[in-house]
């Protein structure tokens, strides 16, 4: 259940409740939709805008059934223009007589704005994508009159200017605001549900595979970072909340994923050793009723409950340090520690997100995002490369059309290019392109030429707008929906007096299908997407971040390093929606497993640099560390010296008082040592495995 799920008017103001009282969400977002685009069009034809149907047309490109998300959009649609507009300006002014350099200096310009726009995240990227293709949509209407290019660029920064005011004036008296209640509730969502995983690996009850549902799980916590990114736009308690927020959802994280894999070894530990062993018996009782009030309480995310949540984490946590005093088995030792260890991720998450918006300040943590600096290049050099032999086909013919198509074919090189299945996402594309020229002849020229005036156009657009916007309000529909809506109000061209022409209509029609034709070729020629090279790039980053770990120097904070990790994994995900199940449930076994021993060396490396651990532990510990470089050709001895490392900790601290840090690096080295042994395929052939199962 996403935003667009809550009923619209229940937390708005009161004229949204008189208006759209309690409507389905999708139909509440149709209307909105509907009153923007003809609120914009209205005023276009009211400032006598040279090209009015660009601004009802930005109105259907900026609207988002989360009032945040329409005005993160909104914002970033017209910096973009404004660059992309700037751009094309200077750029015919450069070369307004000479068409091979000038249309050689937009291929460069595409390419440039989509290789930023893959380095981008949310609309950020939407801004970049606007930016490159800007310049398509305006400088080919002036080059047979280059002297008109600044008319162009004003007129066309005012229609999407007016058609993001009419969005957002609609939102803001029509949609009540949800962003901030939906983030508690999906945190508070989250939070149950990693709870509730846990505690069935614990307990050795899980009702489907734990892989499958820590996958499901993972997605949904990378999601959230997109849930605060559209929450500040609106909520100024969210916005100052963000970093906190970001800090509380990355520790969930990595309790997900390291508690993936301790809770078994916790079961193994039980298995190995039975008979009556107390302190372990109330250790493992402690954590299971911790969880199980992180799963009662996951529906009411409240501050008091927080509170509590906290104090129940906090409270295990320290039970768990007094019972490992009374431990006299290593293995039960090093058991508690993974189970405080877990305690104490639960705890610190819990209370990054309850800080209030007083305490909610930036701090010194700072999380950056993943750049994949390799797939952005490849994108920007296809829209480059797309666009540049477009242009070449374009001088050789003299086609009139030519303009347009080579508009489609920057739109869909540059739109499509972050998407994981750009392939695919370009058929669909091009599917919508088909239907708009179809609906968009039907509106034209059967149902316009018998109506006149305002009142009567509007109602002939109604069904196209309508049906294309509750076409986005569904997922399977999305991906064709989109494009209909794009090019329908420019296929249609509603102008003030309104001239019906049906050459130059299919001249643009059929300009418009050979574009999106070209580029679903050009994302199957042009470096194409290998998701299979993708799978093991990411996997081969992974392992060679946790590699990096062994060797000497400084090295990042825990969360830090663990959150890029994070976004890798999820990306993973992504990239293997194709793949076969047990190959899919095995490559995120193994790179959470790489994750979680990263997590464990950084652990061990902070312990070592406070120089309070005596000197024949510590040199055993670094030398075990250190091995971690060569996992790549010899995995096996990093595994066995991590083993040994952890039983001689244990060993010193079973049944000693004061040994509290000695634990925790004897559970962080059997995490190390353990995952090593389990998984070291996958620092040696990451992702190999998995040749052939993915698919565009």
């Amino acid at each position: 259940m996403t935003a667009a799920s809550q009923p619209v008017g229940r937390f708005g103001p009161g004229l949204t409740r008189l208006i759209l009282p309690r409507l389905p969400p999708a139909w509440a977002h149709v209307i909105r939709v509907v009153l923007g685009v003809w609120i914009a069009l209205y005023l276009s034809y009211f400032l006598q805008l040279d090209s009015p149907y660009w601004a009802p047309t930005t109105v259907l490109l900026v609207a988002h059934p989360v009032r945040g998300a329409l005005f993160s959009k909104s914002q970033w649609r017209i910096l973009g223009t404004i660059v992309g507009a700037a751009g094309t300006v200077t750029l015919v002014a450069a070369f307004p007589q000479e068409p091979i350099l000038f249309m050689a200096s937009v291929s460069v310009w595409l390419g440039i704005f989509t290789f930023i726009a893959s380095l981008l995240r949310y609309f950020r990227a939407y801004g970049a994508v606007l930016a490159g293709l800007t310049i398509s949509l305006i400088a080919f209407g002036a080059v047979e009159h280059p002297e008109t290019i600044l008319n162009l660029a004003l007129a066309r920064i005012a229609a999407v200017t007016l058609g993001v005011l009419s969005a957002a004036f609609v939102s803001l008296i029509f949609h009540g605001s949800v962003g901030e209640l939906e983030v508690e509730r999906r945190v508070g969502f989250l939070m149950g549900a990693v709870a509730s995983l846990l505690r069935s690996e614990l307990q050795g009850q899980a009702d489907r595979s734990p892989h499958s549902e820590q996958a499901r799980i993972s997605l949904d916590l990378a999601g959230v970072d997109e849930v605060i990114e559209f929450a500040s736009a609106e909520s100024f308690d969210i916005s100052r909340r963000s970093t906190a927020l970001r800090i509380g959802i990355a520790e969930l994280f990595g309790a997900l994923v390291a508690g993936s894999h301790t809770m078994p070894m916790m079961r193994d530990v039980a298995a190995r050793l039975p008979g009556n062993h107390a302190a372990y018996d109330l250790g493992v009782a402690a954590l299971n009723g911790a969880l199980t009030q992180f799963v009662q309480h996951s529906g009411s995310p409240d501050a008091k409950t927080r509170g509590q949540l906290l104090r129940v984490a906090l409270t295990a946590r320290d039970e768990l340090g007094t019972l490992v005093q009374d431990c006299t088995s290593d293995a039960h030792v090093m058991a508690l520690a993974h189970a405080r260890e877990l305690l104490d991720r639960l705890s610190r998450a819990v209370q990054s997100i309850g800080m209030v918006r007083d305490e909610a300040r930036p701090g010194p943590i700072r999380l950056r995002a993943y750049l994949d600096w390799r797939t952005a290049l490849r994108n920007g050099l296809r829209a480059m490369s797309a666009m540049g032999l477009g242009s070449l086909f374009w001088i050789a013919t003299a086609w009139p059309s030519g303009g347009s198509m080579l508009a489609m074919l920057g739109v869909m090189c540059s739109l499509l290019a972050t998407n994981p299945s750009a392939g695919a996402a370009s058929v669909d594309f091009a599917k919508g392109v088909v239907l708009s020229v179809l609906f968009a002849f039907v509106c034209a020229f059967e149902m316009l030429t018998h109506v006149d005036g305002f009142p009567l156009l509007a109602l002939a657009i109604l069904p196209f707008v309508a049906g294309g916007a509750y076409a986005t309000t569904r997922p399977r529909l999305a991906p064709v929906g989109i494009p209909l809506l794009i090019f329908f109000m420019p296929l249609v061209g509603p102008t003030n007096p309104m001239h019906y022409d049906i050459v130059a209509f299919f001249n643009t029609a059929f300009a418009y299908v050979c574009g999106s034709i070209c580029a679903v070729f050009a994302f199957r020629i042009l470096l194409p997407p290998d998701p299979v090279l993708n799978v093991r790039r990411l996997c081969n980053s992974i392992g060679r971040a946790v590699e990096r770990l062994g060797r000497p120097g400084p090295v990042q904070g825990r969360l830090q390093w663990e959150h890029l990790q994070h976004q890798k994994l999820a990306r993973l995900l992504g990239r293997l929606q194709g793949a076969s199940t047990p190959r899919r449930e095995a490559v995120l076994k193994e790179a959470s497993a790489a994750i979680t021993v990263g997590s464990a060396a950084i652990q061990v490396r902070t312990a070592l640099a406070t120089g309070t651990l005596p000197a024949p532990i510590l040199a055993a510990a670094e030398a075990a560390i250190h091995l971690l470089r060569d996992l790549r050709t010899n995995a096996a001895a990093a595994a066995v010296r991590s083993a040994e490392v952890s039983r001689l900790l244990a060993e010193r601290s079973a049944g000693a008082p004061q040994s509290d840090e000695l634990v925790r690096m004897a559970g962080a080295f059997q995490r190390i040592g353990t995952l090593i042994e389990q998984n070291w395929r996958f620092f040696q052939h990451p992702g190999a495995s998995f040749q052939g199962d993915v698919q565009c």
